[in-house]
């Protein structure tokens, strides 16, 4: 039993790894996404003074 009970652990420590591993994924892909708006957004220009 008790090494059934050590490969449950080692399963849900492999499970919780690919969540967060999935997460930070998912936070560099929203990260990526928002740089590359940045880069795409024109600059405003600043209305002339007369």
């Amino acid at each position: 039993m008790n090494n059934e009970l050590k490969l449950t652990q080692a399963f849900a420590e492999i499970e919780l790894n690919n969540r967060l591993a999935e997460e930070e994924e998912k936070k560099r892909a929203l990260l990526e996404q928002k740089a590359a708006l940045k880069k795409r957004a024109p600059a405003k220009k600043s209305p002339k003074s007369p």
